[in-house]
């Protein structure tokens, strides 16, 4: 064997080797996807398992395929932060028709004087909206943040304000409902929990949302709602029909 073709299969990742193997197996004409690797089903009661030799993202390969077969919700703790950032991209790359939920540390620490990142809040809200409805996926935590509380089911459902097409609305009353939910009133919005009011227009960023939206009003009644990319000359704008924003995190104060 050559020394380029020596190199060439050092460097096949585990999903080339997966592909390469699932091509194989649907020319045999099997029906189900072969695995590479030879995991024991993980059943409710199975109690606990110990898993070895799985160096680089072999170990991410081994979750993505075990909580696959589970069929069943997954929770992954992690040892910090960059493992739990580590995992979820490699997660997404072996699993990506499974849902795996980021729940992103504060960054933090408990005397402060400013509040987390904006985009952690949304994040983290994000996750939280979408486990209720979720029964099959993952969710990445770092071991310390698993260790804070968090604020009941009920709280963060019942502080979700939803906007739909032709609802009549009251601008001030609104301006009111966001300043007290921790949403601050600019200019231009560009980051999460921001939102402007320019006559008949209001541009909210909503926590959770990957991007602002805009509301068109006419009178008092919502004309037409759309998304649209607050970066600087961009003009990407999708229409929806409603809309449904979240509550600031309590923690959050203004940062210096």
């Amino acid at each position: 064997m050559t020394q380029a073709s020596v190199h060439a299969l050092s460097s096949l990742t585990a999903g080339t080797v997966t592909g390469t193997i699932g091509l194989f197996a649907a020319t045999l004409g099997v029906q189900s996807p072969v695995s590479v690797l030879r995991l024991p089903h993980m059943s409710a009661t199975a109690g606990k398992q110990t898993w070895g030799n799985l160096p680089g993202a072999a170990l991410s390969l081994a979750i993505a395929e075990a909580a696959t077969s589970a069929g069943r919700f997954t929770l992954l703790l992690t040892a910090d932060s960059q493992a739990a950032d580590r995992l979820e991209q490699e997660l997404r790359f072996f699993a990506p028709d499974l849902p795996v939920l980021p729940f992103p540390d504060w960054e933090t620490l408990p005397y402060d004087l400013f509040s987390p990142h904006q985009d952690i809040i949304s994040q983290r809200i994000a996750s939280l909206y979408r486990l209720p409805e979720l029964s099959h996926g993952i969710l990445v935590v770092p071991i310390t943040t698993a260790l804070h509380r968090l604020a009941p089911t009920r709280f963060l459902l019942g502080s979700s304000l939803v906007l739909d097409v032709g609802q009549t609305i009251d601008v001030e009353q609104m301006r009111t409902r966001l300043e007290a939910s921790g949403y601050r009133c600019v200019d231009t919005v560009y980051e999460h929990g921001e939102f402007a009011v320019r006559g008949a227009l209001i541009d909210l960023f909503p926590m959770g949302s990957k991007l602002p939206y805009r509301i068109d009003l006419f009178d008092d009644e919502i004309e037409t709602l759309r998304t649209f990319d607050p970066r600087p000359n961009a003009r990407s704008t999708r229409w929806i029909r409603y809309a449904c924003c979240r509550r600031v995190n309590s923690r959050c104060r203004k940062r210096k």
